[in-house]
């Protein structure tokens, strides 16, 4: 309002646009989902991580081989650390080049997703907590009757 208030007029023109022809294109290695979760875990090369607080992973966590993998381990403060330094935080946690690496503990998992994927790492992402009722889950915490 300010701005046509001191005179100055909106653009009413269009700026001339090409068509595209995008296609979808569908990875199928680079999302976890119900149909898809026995064959990731049944692979001889995956390793799980979980990106959730340590509580909630000490509750309850997606198989017995599952690693706690704290996200802000990537990060200098507010700034993601630069390759040498990610590349010794990623090593101290053994992961393989090979290996197809499985995170899941959204939100978190996508920072955690994003730091392997800049490295090169193949990584795989899990999103949500759906797997929690999947017979994949493992309890932590003992049941009282």
């Amino acid at each position: 309002d300010a701005a046509w208030s001191a005179g100055i007029k909106p653009s009413i023109s269009l700026p001339a646009t090409k068509e595209s022809n995008y296609t979808i294109h569908i990875v199928p290695d680079l999302i976890v989902n119900e149909s898809n979760l026995e064959t990731f875990l049944k692979r001889p090369d995956i390793q799980v991580f979980d990106a959730r607080s340590f509580v909630n992973y000490g509750l309850s966590k997606l198989t017995d081989t599952a690693m706690s993998f704290q996200p802000s381990d990537l990060y200098n403060g507010a700034k993601m650390k630069d390759a040498k330094d990610l590349k010794d935080t990623l090593g101290r946690h053994g992961l393989k080049d090979a290996d197809t690496l499985l995170v899941y503990g959204t939100p978190q998992a996508f920072d955690l997703f994003y730091g392997l994927k800049l490295m090169g790492y193949k990584a795989t992402l899990l999103e949500g907590d759906w797997w929690s009722e999947t017979k994949w889950a493992v309890s932590n915490v003992e049941k009282r009757q």
